[in-house]
């Protein structure tokens, strides 16, 4: 093994070979998938040693159409499990990440949510069984391939958002949905006021839209609330909808293509501000009833330096996400410590390298779980050391 080779394994016992040798000859390991998005723009890991890609870990082991579940190899893009999945009419809420050609542990290992976070849960919901393999090659296979099984530890839920610092997924197994006929999505612009509070009342009522978002691009803020499902649901409750934004004085509009407006919302991170070539994109973290205010302020600060700012609202989440086009490290500054002022707050992507605390922050209440996470997982450091939350 050559130090700065890129290898391929092709299955699991190859993957599983190539971590006990590296961990044994003191070498880290950074596992890549197709490279199409890195997750919080932290410093590169400390070191690299070995790069292993799982381009060759593609294709479906098993699908069960009758029991909405279906086992994927790690390195099987996202485009070709959705084609997979729309031949059988089912789904699975995967972002649309690098446009699909995003790998399957690539979107795992990040954690990112899909646009129907709120109706259809978190990217960790929808993983029943994985295997992985663990800093000194241990192979673990957790859980199973049905979607009732409880038996072993809820190892696969931990390994997503881990950044690939626990082990590298070999593959995973999901459970799936019946695939939406049709989607209709509703826009309306207006006062700040009355958008917010048109979607707290859309968040509230009894019937539950796919999402509902509010997006700020430089004066104009909209409330955008779609639906997916049957026509025979999906047009009365757009109809509702309509009504309830025309209550707030928000004359709605039913969007005939509305593609490249749910891209956008799904990646706010990327899409917000179009080309803007300096960008610092923040993930806000928070509880929803302070969110709003956290992003008034953040813009406040944008703009005293000069920034174009925008930034998009997951309703019914606490998550928010905001993105400034600036290149001074000034402005780069003020907005960091204004968005960790009231709360939490990641830095998914900027202008300059930064270093891991500045781009995670402070270490959470939990820190001390982690480091015994990560330790009982990768005991020497195998996999990516610094690349995480303080340091791990």
């Amino acid at each position: 093994m050559t130090a700065g080779t890129t290898l391929r394994p092709a299955d699991v016992d190859e993957l599983a070979a190539i971590v006990r040798d590296a961990d044994a000859a003191r070498r880290t390991v950074h596992v890549v998938g197709n490279e199409t998005h890195s997750g919080p723009a932290g410093a590169p890991p400390a070191r690299a040693d070995v790069v292993v890609s799982t381009s060759a870990l593609t294709g479906v082991i098993a699908h069960e159409p009758g029991d909405l579940t279906i086992t994927v190899r790690a390195g099987t893009r996202l485009r070709d499990l959705e084609a997979h999945l729309a031949r059988h009419a089912q789904w699975l809420p995967a972002p649309t990440l690098g446009h699909g050609e995003a790998s399957v542990g690539g979107w795992l290992a990040i954690g990112t949510d899909s646009l129907a976070t709120r109706s259809a849960g978190r990217a960790r919901d929808w993983v029943i069984g994985a295997t992985a393999v663990h800093g000194d090659g241990r192979v673990a296979r957790g859980r199973g391939r049905v979607v009732k099984n409880v038996a072993g530890y809820d190892l696969p839920r931990l390994m997503v958002g881990s950044l690939g610092t626990l082990g590298a997924l070999a593959d995973v197994t999901f459970r799936l949905a019946p695939r939406a006929e049709t989607s209709t999505t509703l826009q309306a612009h207006g006062e700040r006021d009355d958008v917010h509070a048109a979607a707290r009342a859309l968040l509230a009522m009894p019937w539950a839209p796919t999402f509902v978002d509010v997006l700020a691009q430089g004066t104009v803020t909209s409330c955008v609330v779609g639906f997916d499902g049957w026509p025979a649901r999906t047009e009365p409750l757009t109809r509702r909808a309509a009504d309830l934004l025309a209550t707030h004085d928000l004359n709605a509009t039913l969007l005939d293509d509305a593609s490249e407006l749910r891209a956008c919302l799904d990646a706010p991170d990327r899409r917000l501000l179009g080309a803007a070539p300096a960008r610092l994109a923040l993930q806000v973290l928070g509880p929803p009833a302070t969110l709003v205010a956290r992003l008034v302020d953040l813009e406040h600060v944008a703009r005293e330096h000069g920034a174009d700012i925008a930034w998009a609202l997951r309703g019914g989440t606490s998550n928010a996400t905001a993105v400034i086009a600036s290149t001074g490290r000034a402005c780069l500054d003020a907005a960091l410590s204004e968005a960790r002022r009231a709360g939490a707050a990641t830095v998914i992507a900027s202008p300059e390298r930064l270093s891991a605390d500045a781009v995670w922050g402070r270490p959470s209440a939990d820190f001390a779980l982690m480091q015994r996470v990560k330790a009982a997982l990768d005991p020497r450091g195998t996999f990516l050391p610094g690349r995480f939350v303080g340091g791990l």
